[in-house]
């Protein structure tokens, strides 16, 4: 899965376009950005977080520790059932102090992508959990 994204959206353009965005979101006179990453976008966005002031990964995926290191803004770290507990542990102690403050790390107990395209909105108990996710999301991110 990560060759193929690495071929169709390799991370030196997404850092570009980014970078792009950003860039015009501030000259149009947003001075505080936060953004939300899901499944693989999750780490790429890890992997560009020092760009923007807050920062929410939904059920992310091919994390490594490292990515966590020095990043000081806010996080909300919301896995699934199914990601690597250990990782998401080691990852969230490996985030600053400052990160984690104002910060969540809370583990949802429903399958990969609850709260994106593998998601049953209408199901009440995937519904609730998505619906807690973004909340969640939101709150973290308007620290931005």
């Amino acid at each position: 899965m990560f060759a193929h994204f690495g071929k169709v959206a390799p991370p030196e353009k997404i850092r570009e376009l980014t970078i792009e965005l950003i860039e015009q979101l501030r000259g149009d006179g947003i001075e505080r950005v936060g953004a939300i990453g899901f499944c693989l976008g999750a780490k790429l966005l890890a992997a560009n977080s020092a760009l923007v002031g807050a920062t929410a990964y939904i059920h992310p995926s091919g994390f490594t520790v490292e990515e966590a290191k020095g990043y000081r803004g806010p996080v909300a770290l919301l896995p699934s059932q199914d990601e690597d507990k250990e990782l998401m542990k080691n990852f969230w102690a490996a985030l600053s102090e400052t990160a984690k403050k104002d910060g969540v790390f809370q583990t949802f107990p429903v399958h990969h992508g609850f709260a994106a395209g593998r998601s049953d909105w209408n199901d009440p108990e995937l519904g609730k959990h998505a619906h807690e996710a973004f909340e969640l999301a939101a709150s973290v991110l308007a620290k931005a």
